[in-house]
């Protein structure tokens, strides 16, 4: 079992395996997506991907914004079992009763004080020279046998912290990089994706905090486009910085400047 978002990333690798991959994944006007379609020429689909060819002299660049990690919790873990987005033991016991231990599950579900939104930044297993950047997951719901069903895959080995994110967090995020966009030479254009959770944690103080932010400082001359997803894809430099791994990312703002 994997989740749509990684069968995605792992079939175009397959597929086109040193191109990078971006763009994100369909939403629509319901809790868990289920009616999302894409479009194309005209033509909406259930299950299939859009591509945008883009060719000529372009230089891409891809900047990923994340929640920052001194919102972090003290509660860390390590994924001791699991298989896709599926997380059966943390630190070798039931992945239910580990979040029951720290307030966030009860009587089977996630408890009332914590939220489906609620972010878990994911070490990967082993830090290599290609892949050493972190994720970010969120944890949908739980099984009646106490597994721990993920909205993205998570490698057994791997170790988390949880955040606390809310409207300043993204802001701050949207700011961030929109600095970054003005500070480079040769912009034709950009394109934003950022998770839909990050305006839905956003809602009560304005759901279009991250849109109006960058609208307000990008530079006049540069067109731009951003809108929110369901999951965000995002290549990720190396170390050195000489290669990419494209991955599929959560409750992050994803950038490609060309």
């Amino acid at each position: 079992m994997e989740n749509v978002g990684d069968i995605y990333v792992k079939s175009c690798q397959k597929i086109i395996p040193d191109t990078p991959l971006f763009g994100a994944v369909a939403i629509d006007d319901t809790f868990f997506f289920k009616d999302s379609e894409t479009i194309c020429n005209g033509e909406n689909y259930k299950t299939a991907m859009a591509f945008v060819l883009c060719y000529g002299n372009i230089t891409p660049r891809f900047l990923l914004g994340m929640p920052s990690e001194d919102r972090c919790m003290p509660y860390k873990g390590e994924i001791t079992k699991s298989n896709g987005p599926l997380v059966y033991e943390i630190n070798n016991i039931s992945a239910y009763r580990y979040f029951e231990g720290i307030g966030i599950a009860r009587n089977g579900i996630l408890a009332e004080n914590a939220t489906a939104f609620l972010p878990f930044l994911i070490e990967p297993k082993k830090r290599t020279a290609v892949d050493n950047t972190p994720v970010m997951r969120s944890l949908e719901s739980f099984t009646e046998d106490g597994t721990a069903v993920f909205y993205g895959n998570i490698e057994e080995g791997s170790t988390f912290t949880i955040l606390l994110c809310d409207a300043d967090d993204a802001l701050s995020t949207a700011r961030q990089k929109t600095e970054q966009i003005n500070a480079m030479s040769d912009v034709n254009g950009v394109l934003l994706f950022s998770c839909i959770n990050k305006r839905i944690i956003s809602i009560s103080d304005n759901p279009l905090i991250e849109l109006e932010a960058v609208k307000d400082m990008i530079k006049s001359d540069i067109p731009f486009m951003m809108a929110y997803a369901g999951g965000e894809f995002s290549p990720v430099l190396s170390r050195d910085g000489a290669s990419v791994v494209s991955k599929f990312h959560e409750f992050s703002l994803v950038v490609l400047v060309v």
